[in-house]
């Protein structure tokens, strides 16, 4: 179980950085439901098939690096496609990906150099950013429901 605790830490911290930005940086009125899927899925899989494939090699000092410019290409057409696929969207998905990542990368550089000599620091980190994803996903539920809630009474209205 402990083995699991950096890779849950490192998807935990991507998902409270990355879906905020999401709605921030594509302007995105309509913040559907499924939406919020797509991108935790998405994540998901990226932040753990980077995070195994990089201890797998870790030694390739500049693989980090390659994997990120990977990820961000993916993510760019996995949203594209699940989501728009509106050609001139690519450019929004391209940018947020990148300005997503960037920052989740950042943040955990950060937040595992404050963490490598303090044990009590890492739960208290665990449990802030699993406490902060999970009134994430709630605030982004009740603000989706809000909205179609509101589309469904405008609807009637027609």
């Amino acid at each position: 179980m402990n083995e699991l605790i950096p890779y849950l830490y490192a998807l935990f911290l991507t998902l409270i950085i990355e879906l905020p930005l999401y709605y921030v940086l594509t302007c995105k009125s309509n913040y559907k439901l499924i939406r919020v899927v797509v991108i935790i899925l998405m994540n998901a899989i990226t932040n753990i098939s980077l995070n195994l494939i990089y201890l797998k090699f870790n030694e390739i000092s500049y693989l980090i690096y390659i994997l990120e410019i990977i990820v961000v290409f993916l993510e760019r057409i996995i949203l594209w496609s699940f989501l728009s696929r509106k050609k001139k969207e690519l450019a929004y998905y391209l940018l947020y990906s990148f300005v997503a990542n960037l920052i989740s990368y950042l943040v955990g550089i950060i937040s595992n150099l404050l963490l490598q000599n303090s044990f009590y620091l890492e739960i208290i980190f665990t449990y802030s950013f699993i406490s902060i994803f999970v009134i994430e996903v709630i605030i982004l539920a009740v603000f989706c429901s809000y909205n179609c809630a509101k589309n469904n009474f405008k609807k009637k209205d027609d």
